[in-house]
């Protein structure tokens, strides 16, 4: 009773003064007062929790993600304009198949996200948010098979070096996709 008649009598101090006011008890740390955002948390975050972190996180997936999704089809269609006489072995073609997929899944679901951002989340999941929680379960499963490929095309030396390397850096970002989606509770449809 006595932390409740403190934290009114705090609360009070801090509307009369226009100023936050802090109190401290153990471990606890509260803040009483007017805050510009709503539904702030007062807690130390972890590194990979801050903003900056979850942000340049996102930015990364977008790039890595849009550069298989246009780079790969452009290296296509200028490979068949030259007419180049040796193809690629079909099983690094399947391989960036399936990279390319994934790519476009989950920069899609990323798309899809940042856009619907907004007043629509406030009033439930729409049908489209439904809809789109497909996409990261599918691609935790691809990006199983694009490790695998990742190693396959290493050990056998299919592709080239830098093709390997983007393939890679592609493997790498689904991983990093799949743990992004988990943090942020979207790996499914837990909500």
């Amino acid at each position: 009773m006595a932390n409740l008649v403190l934290a009114c009598l705090l609360f009070l101090v801090a509307a009369l003064a226009n100023t936050p006011v802090c109190a401290a008890q153990g471990d606890t740390l509260a803040f009483y007062g007017f805050v510009p955002l709503q539904n702030t948390a007062f807690e130390r975050l972890t590194w990979y929790e801050s903003a900056e972190a979850q942000m340049g996180t996102m930015r990364s997936l977008l790039f890595v993600f849009g550069s298989a999704v246009v780079v790969w089809p452009l290296g296509a269609i200028i490979h068949r304009l030259r007419k180049r006489t040796r193809e690629p072995h079909p099983a690094w073609r399947r391989a960036l198949w399936v990279g390319w997929v994934v790519s476009a899944l989950n920069l899609v679901f990323l798309l899809v996200v940042l856009l619907s951002f907004g007043e629509e989340l406030a009033f439930g999941v729409s049908l489209l948010i439904r809809v789109i929680l497909v996409i990261p379960i599918v691609t935790t499963i691809l990006s199983l098979v694009v490790l695998a490929l990742t190693f396959i095309a290493w050990v056998r030396r299919q592709g080239a070096l830098v093709g390997r390397l983007h393939y890679s850096l592609i493997a790498l970002a689904a991983v990093l996709f799949t743990l992004f989606a988990g943090y942020w509770n979207t790996l499914g449809w837990r909500f």
